[in-house]
């Protein structure tokens, strides 16, 4: 119980200390709007991991019963009603940035983050190189989590609903839960034509 009341005091440590800071007034207005494009677009970024702090502050506030040394695995966030994963975007943006802000987050609380994605050696291209891969013949087949954390997220009118749970995998029992909300308009400040329900639908321009 000590370990996670430490663990927890962390976390909200660690969100204090990385709240964004007011910016610099000496800044002059003409770098400001050379900038504007740039600062719009990390701005956005930066507002979408903030909210996810505030998510797992919720989560992990939840966590009563958690052991932080045990293995944890962080999952992607699917739309509540394609659990299936047959109809999901192929980006799936949503769900994959909730899922590395989740995997940032946990570690820097101190968890026992793993990465299950991670191929047995560095695969070296003509250009780049990678260690990550979603394909299944090119991972560990298995993987020793002891919990999994994972979600869902539900689209509103204005707003992203998202749900968050850790899973005891031995069990199947849900030891930590939170739902918090990303506003629709910080997803993409240029978002004007979007899907809906299977039909296109404009924003106001």
């Amino acid at each position: 119980m000590h370990r996670l009341l430490v663990f927890i005091c962390s976390f909200l440590l660690l969100s204090c200390a990385q709240s964004p800071q007011g910016s610099n007034n000496s800044i002059d207005n003409k770098q400001n709007n050379t900038a504007d494009s740039y600062v719009s677009s990390t701005s956005n970024e930066e507002m979408i991991h903030q909210r996810m702090k505030v998510l797992a502050n919720k989560l992990f506030s939840t966590a009563q019963n958690i052991e932080p040394s045990h293995p944890l695995a962080v999952g992607t966030f699917l739309p509540v009603t394609q659990l299936g994963g047959k109809l999901i975007p192929s980006d799936n943006f949503i769900g994959h940035q909730v899922q590395e802000s989740l995997i940032t987050l946990s570690t820097q609380a101190g968890l026992n983050v793993i990465e299950y994605k991670t191929m047995p050696s560095v695969k070296l291209q003509s250009s780049y190189d990678v260690m990550l891969s979603r394909d299944i013949n090119e991972l560990n087949k298995d993987f020793n989590a002891y919990y999994y954390l994972t979600g869902t997220y539900a689209e509103q009118t204005d707003l992203y609903i998202i749900n968050a749970r850790i899973i005891e995998l031995k069990t199947q029992r849900v030891v930590a839960a939170a739902t918090d909300y990303l506003p629709i308009n910080i997803m993409s400040t240029q978002r004007k034509v979007g899907m809906k329900n299977n039909m296109i639908y404009r924003n106001a321009y």
